[in-house]
């Protein structure tokens, strides 16, 4: 009895040790080691910069605008999966960088604004100067009925 009763209890831990290693290694594949998120932000941001850069250096407005908004998309998305405190922690300032793209993309847009009246009303209404476009939405106000 007390050599089923081990054997039983035996069985028991192999059994919970072989599902605690599985659970581990599945969790290793899916998220990877500690480097791999660190290397994964570093990747991100080499990248962010890389449009911003291009952005800064394009004499085309349409794809100067196209990079600087690449730029900001993979910024925000950067902050929304991994938090905006560990890509702070990065070694950039992204608040900085933030704010250099926005410029870029303020910079082009204005070239973009003397060809396109739509163009011209938006950044009006940016500027709080225009008036209300069916279906835009400025920041802080509400959406409109069906949107």
């Amino acid at each position: 009895m007390l050599k089923g009763t081990l054997l039983v209890l035996g069985g028991a831990a192999i059994g919970a040790g072989a599902t605690y290693l599985i659970a581990v290694r599945r969790k290793v594949a899916l998220l990877g080691d500690a480097a791999l998120p660190r290397q994964a932000v570093a990747t991100h941001l080499r990248q962010i910069r890389r449009y911003a850069f291009a952005a800064s250096q394009d004499n085309s407005p349409v794809v100067g605008l196209t990079h600087a908004s690449y730029a900001l998309v993979l910024l925000d998305t950067l902050e929304e999966i991994v938090g905006k405190e560990t890509a702070a922690r990065s070694g950039v300032d992204t608040g900085k960088l933030r704010d250099f793209i926005a410029a870029q993309q303020d910079r082009h847009a204005e070239a973009l604004e003397r060809c396109d009246p739509h163009l011209q009303q938006v950044r009006a209404i940016e500027r709080g100067e225009g008036a209300n476009l069916p279906g835009f939405v400025v920041a802080g106000g509400a959406a409109p009925r069906g949107a």
